[in-house]
């Protein structure tokens, strides 16, 4: 069942690309427009995990210059579409596409057709109930406060081994994801990390308190979150690459007895 094989997938890849291989990235064109930009170190180690995964025959050649124009260029500072944002979390995390959909406005959109968003279903990330009528607006740009808990609930759900098939089977899969991101944010002792967290909605704050208390986002210089802001590609990437290392991390912590995994 390919719910219960996914995230098990998934941490295999990471933690493959994890080990850096300079022949792939010396022969990998070079971007142009990150010079002495903030998230330089992020883009430059997303850029060449995606150049393995195309290397390696995880994805068509040409995916790679999704995220690179013609010129070279990333465009850090441009905001991202949710459609996008999911383009790139998988993209960065180099996993074979899968099929279906659980959201009723995106059968024509590229987003579905190529299966990325149902990818994010199957995997906990999105949950379709959290979108008004249950439709994604799959170009609307994406805020910095989603972009935080689709990572804090990839990080989830590496605090534990992944569903069985019997779990899915009986609908208890959702509860243990949801059981994980509960433990992971009941953990936070810091409250008010930002200066702006009396402008997030009160429920949001556990997300945001937790996100700082981890490592995943550091707030902008001013010290707000600003969590209704549009979340730019550089941000996007610097979470993905904090949540990558948090989430095997938690994952390393994980051992077999018996022929189970226990974390």
């Amino acid at each position: 069942m390919r719910k219960n094989w996914l995230l098990k997938l998934v941490f295999a890849v990471i933690i493959a690309f994890l080990v850096p291989n300079q022949s792939l990235a010396d022969s990998r064109p070079k971007v142009s427009d990150i010079q002495n930009h903030w998230a330089e170190k992020e883009i430059e180690e997303f850029i060449n995990r995606d150049f393995t995964a195309v290397s390696k025959g995880f994805r068509e050649p040409g995916d790679f210059y999704l995220h690179i124009d013609e010129e070279g260029r990333f465009r850090p500072d441009t905001p991202l579409t949710r459609a996008e944002f999911i383009l790139l979390f998988w993209h960065d995390r180099g996993v074979p596409l899968i099929d279906s959909n659980d959201f009723h406005d995106v059968k024509d959109h590229w987003v579905y057709q190529k299966s990325y968003l149902q990818r994010s279903v199957d995997s906990g990330l999105i949950v379709p109930d959290d979108y008004w009528g249950r439709r994604f607006d799959p170009d609307r740009l994406i805020t910095r406060l989603e972009g935080v808990i689709i990572n804090l609930r990839f990080i989830a759900s590496a605090m534990g081994p992944p569903p069985t098939t019997e779990d899915y089977l009986t609908d208890t899969a959702a509860a243990i994801q949801r059981e994980r991101l509960l433990r992971l944010l009941s953990e936070t002792e810091e409250p008010r990390p930002f200066v702006d967290m009396d402008a997030i909605p009160s429920w949001a704050h556990p997300y945001v308190a937790t996100a700082s208390r981890i490592g995943l986002v550091k707030g902008r210089a001013d010290g707000l979150f600003a969590w209704d802001q549009p979340l730019t590609r550089a941000e996007a990437v610097a979470l993905m690459t904090r949540s990558t290392a948090i989430g095997v991390e938690y994952y390393s912590r994980c051992r077999e007895e018996n022929g189970k995994m226990i974390c």
